[in-house]
């Protein structure tokens, strides 16, 4: 299915889009699992680096020392954040084209319907106006057929009066 805009710039079709959006959204599932690892493996080693330096000193706890000795933790969550935004804010551009599309299907319907009952009615006009002209003919037949049974009748009654 493919849409025009009302400058007359062909789009792309709707399955060409979701495809890209879905190959993407997969790209960035993987970079955020990537991410997620990462963190996983940073904070495990983070943890035990604190737990290292925080032996036999009474400190914070190791996760908040944690954050504090590796700032690549909160580079880390800000990107998944970043890239959850960019998610979202796909997902709203979706749906209003979703909205869009769905308006238009709806106009093309409604003005399909529209041709449709018009022709319809043309062909109803059109049916009315022969069957005025059949029932005119009618009309002058039936007088005829009179015209002739008169004539018969008297045909008749001078032929039986001889």
């Amino acid at each position: 299915m493919s849409c025009e805009k009302s400058t007359g710039e062909e789009l792309l079709p709707i399955d060409d889009v979701l495809a890209s959006w879905k190959l993407e959204k997969q790209r960035k599932q993987e970079m955020m699992r990537q991410v997620d690892q990462y963190i996983f493996q940073m904070r495990n080693y983070v943890n035990s680096e604190a737990g290292q330096m925080c032996r036999g000193v009474d400190r914070k706890p190791n996760e908040r020392t944690a954050s504090e000795l590796h700032p690549a933790l909160k580079k880390a969550h800000s990107i998944i954040q970043n890239l959850k935004k960019q998610d979202q804010s796909k997902k709203t551009i979706f749906d209003m084209l979703d909205e869009r599309d769905t308006k238009k299907i709806k106009g093309d319907r409604n003005r399909l319907l529209k041709e449709k009952l018009t022709n319809a009615y043309q062909a109803i006009e059109n049916e009315r106006a022969r069957m005025k002209i059949e029932a005119q003919e009618a009309k002058e037949a039936i007088k005829i057929i009179e015209e002739m049974e008169e004539r018969i009748n008297v045909c008749e009654s001078v032929l039986c009066g001889i």
